[in-house]
């Protein structure tokens, strides 16, 4: 057979041309038998792998590949390839130093005139630039999804005209949906709107698509999910071909119940705040030396006799509604607060012009920023005290004027009781002196005629002394008692211990007569008392237990003391006749007797004696008892 010699130059070019383009790639290319026996390298395939140009090639598979990638070529790789034509997956190569390389495998079958494969010939390509790239792209959209969670921020988008609709995992979340049950659409997005806000979020997503729409979209709404009512923010844009039409829309729904809620908060929180100024006529004010602004509260604009405004008045506008006997002092202290110097609190008058005139007090505070670099910030108020400063005036002149009269009623008590204590020398001189007449012309009586008289004469004798003896501890008591109302009760500490022994010494004679039983169960202590007085209190309630006891076998009195949660109690206790505790309040009223004086003898001012001395000293007394089984009366006093 004759070739023709143009078809062998053809065919050697075209040899040369293929073998050019195998040998200066830069991807690996390699032939092999059927049974994957490697038989050809390239030139890439050698320098990458690390191959001598004299290394046998048949088992390179295993050679150049981790024992994972090449178990991958001869098991699924080989078999597809002879089975369909081409194999492509990814594997992997060792490379000079040894690195695992990660590599896209192509694998194809040459077949021959009968239809059997000849020989196998594989391309690989690097891919570690991509895999490096699916990596931190993976990274990142990891970081997406934790941001989107952390934010509570979902993504979606919408592909146009095809109205196919994307969304990200943590947009289901915050709608509320679940994945495997909804697929994304415009209505199931929709469905979860609020009643209410439906027509208004139907409307503003017809208008997306509108060809005039630019920038960014903005609405808010509530809508409805598992777990109650949230508030979310949606904002959309656009996505435009070369020819300018809408080809997607895309944006995020934020979760911003916190915020709405935070902003209700803080809204119900100013109004509450101007209700309480507005009120307590109390306005506010900030500064800033740094920046010179100035902002205002609404009520320090009526306070100043001004129409609440955004921006804080001018100097000169400020300054026209203050006194004109007090611009001088508030411009000085404005313009201290523009250089950053320290200033204090203040009060001026408004301007008559603006309305009656009215009296404020500045505070102040300055916040001091130097550390950082920054002239103070000052906060304040001013409020209008015009009603305190009148209420004050009125005040000082009702004190004058109480003073006054207190003056006035001390010096008539000072005369009333001059008057008394004349009185009670009277009282004392004139009523005792025919006292004393009644009983020495009795006493003469029964001397000189004692034996003419019958014993019915001689009884009237005993009864008129004995009148006039109790007559006498009458006027007697009652002195005591007046003197106790009017005098000055001087408080000195008193040693209690010693001063109740002194009583018992006035009272041994009584003590020994009756035989009997007397018991101190007190410590020494101390109290700031009046000395006469709580003498006078312990020799009637001593005198009243031995009264009272007399008849018992033997009469038993007991006096102690104990200390209670800061106030000593005193006690004198006896197994008496005792008394009804129904009759309580009424036995410490003057001339208020709750025995016969035939049984036992007294003018019924003892106790209320006792209550007057012990209420002028402080303190207070009580009594318990049971009829027959004695009495305890109680006096307490602050340590």
């Amino acid at each position: 057979m004759v070739l023709d010699e143009t078809e062998l130059v053809e065919a050697q070019r075209d040899r040369d041309r293929l073998v050019s383009v195998l040998e200066t790639t830069s991807d690996i290319v390699s032939m092999a038998a059927p049974h994957g026996q490697v038989f050809y390298f390239n030139r890439a395939g050698y320098e990458m792998l690390g191959l001598p140009l004299d290394t046998p090639l048949a088992d390179a598979i295993r050679r150049v590949h981790p024992a994972w990638a090449a178990q991958l070529v001869h098991e699924v790789g080989i078999p597809a390839a002879m089975r369909e034509g081409r194999w492509l997956g990814e594997t992997a190569v060792f490379d000079v130093q040894g690195r695992e390389v990660p590599m896209s495998q192509l694998i194809m079958a040459h077949r021959g005139a009968d239809g059997q494969v000849d020989y196998l010939w594989s391309i690989l390509r690097d891919i570690s630039e991509r895999k490096t790239a699916e990596a931190a792209l993976h990274q990142e959209r990891s970081r997406l999804a934790e941001a989107q969670a952390v934010a509570r921020i979902g993504s979606w988008s919408v592909q146009l005209p095809e109205g196919v609709v994307s969304w990200s995992a943590h947009h289901y979340a915050v709608l509320g949906l679940d994945p495997a049950q909804v697929t994304p659409s415009v209505e199931a997005y929709l469905g979860v709107v609020h009643p209410d806000d439906l027509p208004r979020v139907r409307a503003h997503v017809e208008r997306m698509p509108d060809p005039s729409q630019t920038g960014v979209a903005k609405i808010e709404h509530r809508i409805v999910t598992p777990q109650g009512v949230r508030h979310v923010e949606e904002r959309a844009s656009v996505e435009r071909g070369a020819d300018g039409r809408v080809v997607r829309l895309f944006g995020t729904t934020m979760d911003v119940t916190d915020r709405v809620l935070a902003d209700r908060v803080a809204h119900e929180l100013r109004d509450m705040l101007e209700q309480a100024e507005s009120v307590a006529l109390l306005g506010s004010w900030t500064a800033d030396a740094q920046t010179q602004r100035v902002a205002m509260s609404a009520q320090l604009f009526r306070n100043l006799g001004l129409d609440p405004a955004d921006q804080p008045p001018s100097t000169e506008v400020f300054l026209s509604c203050v006194h004109p006997d007090d611009q001088a002092m508030v411009a000085q202290d404005m313009e201290q607060i523009r250089r950053g110097e320290v200033v204090t609190d203040m009060v001026y008058r408004t301007h008559p012009a603006r309305g009656p005139v009215r009296v404020m007090r500045r505070t102040v505070r300055r916040i001091p920023r130097e550390a950082q670099g920054f002239k103070p910030r000052y906060i304040g108020t001013l409020q209008d005290i015009t009603d305190a400063v009148q209420a004050e005036e009125k005040l000082r002149q009702i004190n004058q004027e109480l003073e006054q009269r207190v003056n006035e009623r001390t010096a008539q008590l000072r005369q009333a009781n001059q008057e008394l204590e004349a009185f009670s020398y009277t009282v004392s001189h004139d009523l005792k002196a025919p006292l004393r007449g009644i009983d020495g012309y009795s006493q003469l009586l029964v001397e000189e005629y004692g034996e003419r008289l019958d014993d019915d004469g001689r009884q009237f004798i005993r009864r008129i002394r004995h009148g006039v003896q109790l007559m006498g501890e009458l006027i007697s008591d009652l002195l005591e008692y007046s003197r106790m109302e009017r005098r000055d009760m001087a408080a000195e500490p008193v040693p209690l211990l010693p001063l109740v022994q002194q009583v018992l010494d006035g009272y041994e004679a009584d003590i020994h007569r009756q035989g009997a039983q007397v018991q101190l169960a007190m410590e020494p202590f101390t109290l700031a008392l009046d000395r006469e007085g709580m003498a006078v209190v312990l020799r009637n309630l001593i005198g009243n237990a031995l009264k009272f006891s007399r008849d018992r076998q033997p009469p038993r009195v007991e006096i102690g003391s104990r200390s209670e949660a800061g106030r000593r109690i005193l006690w004198v206790r006896d197994n008496g006749v005792g008394f009804d505790m129904k009759y309580h309040d009424r036995m410490f009223g003057i001339f208020q007797r709750l025995h016969r004086a035939e049984e036992f003898p007294g003018t019924g001012v003892g106790l209320a004696l006792v209550f007057k001395a012990v209420q002028r000293m402080g303190g207070r007394v009580w009594a318990e008892s049971t009829l027959g089984a004695g009495a305890t009366f109680f006096l307490e006093f602050p340590e």
